[in-house]
């Protein structure tokens, strides 16, 4: 069972095993932003644990880059 958690200021990045199966999609990574209720919704589905592994670590660093660019604005 997936669940792997990272909490980025404000916003986290959470990746699970889903309890059941979305066609084809075990796997599930959703961003929160608890902070701003205008941020979009924002999920992606993989098929196995290494890819739903590498998207959360992907989805990771898109979030801090994209922290990184408005800090810089």
């Amino acid at each position: 069972m997936m669940n792997l958690k990272k909490q980025i200021g404000n916003i986290q990045v959470s990746t699970v095993s889903l309890p059941f199966a979305h066609g084809l999609d075990l796997y599930e990574t959703m961003v929160f932003d608890y902070q701003d209720a205008e941020v979009g919704a924002f999920t992606r589905r993989y098929q196995s644990y290494d890819a739903a592994e590498a998207g959360h670590q992907e989805t990771v660093e898109l979030v801090e880059q994209s922290i990184r660019e408005k800090n810089n604005a």
